[in-house]
């Protein structure tokens, strides 16, 4: 039986939906995905996730988007426990805000850990100021992630280093 993964995703230009839908659709062969936004998810459908990847952007001085905000907060006033939850993040931002460089991935991830939910692998970030090569890095840390959860490699894959991730000053 596939892997089950919820893939969630929070967007204020649609690059954190495609991201989403393009680690779905490369990696449909060892795992089940099922992608929905945030926008109209229901807060026990998120809470209820025991293979959860989420994929954020960042607007404006480090909030997040729209379409994220109602369920955040939800889960922040209802504090659900998500202790059987294994989960991963792909935030995206722009680096040239230094101070709040992929925050909407960051917080989503510090609110995940906050509910109880087991981090597999680090925070990956995507800057806005990148090269054209991050989506194929944010694919082959969704590779590794998916591998620890206990899937399958992906065959003939080799996975790359993975970029060291920021902090926020």
């Amino acid at each position: 039986m596939a892997l089950e993964i919820d893939l969630f995703f929070a967007s204020m230009t649609g690059k954190a939906q495609r991201i989403a839908e393009a680690v779905a659709n490369a990696l449909a062969s060892e795992a089940r995905f099922r992608v929905r936004s945030t926008e109209t998810l229901a807060m026990v459908e998120f809470a209820a996730a025991r293979n959860l990847l989420m994929v954020s952007s960042t607007f404006g001085a480090g909030d997040l988007p729209e379409m994220g905000q109602r369920l955040f907060a939800e889960l922040l006033r209802a504090q659900p426990s998500m202790t059987g939850t294994r989960f991963g993040v792909i935030g995206l931002g722009d680096s040239s805000y230094i101070r709040t460089y992929g925050f909407g991935g960051r917080r989503w991830r510090a609110l995940l850990l906050k509910l109880g939910a087991r981090e597999v692998s680090e925070l990956f970030l995507i800057d806005a100021l990148g090269d054209e090569g991050q989506d194929a890095r944010a694919l082959d840390w969704a590779r590794r992630w998916l591998a620890a959860l206990g899937a399958p490699a992906v065959a003939g894959e080799q996975p790359r280093p993975e970029p060291a991730a920021r902090t926020p000053e």
